[in-house]
């Protein structure tokens, strides 16, 4: 029996509107990616006020498994009232779990270099990184 087209396009505009709802991307005015973060009701975490800025953090060369409690480069550690953050990986794709076990360069959850900063929130005190190739870096920001 065929495929009734308005039921994909209703399924479909249904996705979409449940992404909306997890992530909003625009371009600004000089063509650099902007994101923020929206809540179940779809109001920016941002423009209503409701995130607080906590820190930022580099990470640079993270060779072996790394915790945001470990003591960065640049910046803070994992601020204990933290519940969200914005990660990016630079020079080097960056590996990560949030499951307390340990990435390797070849196993685990991929930040692509260069990528627009990824949301994530969930254990921040779980959260384990590594880079790929030498010269990883991961810049961090913290919020609650």
């Amino acid at each position: 029996m065929p495929q009734n087209p308005i039921n994909d396009v209703n399924a479909l505009t249904h996705i979409f509107g449940q992404l909306k709802q997890i992530i909003n991307r625009g371009v600004d005015e000089s063509g650099v990616v902007q994101t923020q973060a929206i809540d179940a009701t779809g109001a920016s975490r941002f423009k209503d006020g409701l995130m607080t800025p906590l820190g930022y953090a580099r990470y640079a060369s993270p060779s072996t498994s790394t915790l945001l409690s470990a003591s960065p480069a640049t910046g803070v550690t994992l601020p204990a009232d933290a519940t969200y953050m914005l990660l990016q990986a630079e020079t080097q794709n960056i590996r990560w779990r949030d499951d307390g076990v340990a990435p390797a360069a070849t196993e685990g959850m991929l930040l692509i270099a260069g990528d627009p900063g990824f949301w994530y929130s969930g254990n921040l005190a779980a959260f384990r990184f590594i880079q790929t190739a030498a010269g990883g870096v991961l810049r961090v920001s913290y919020y609650k």
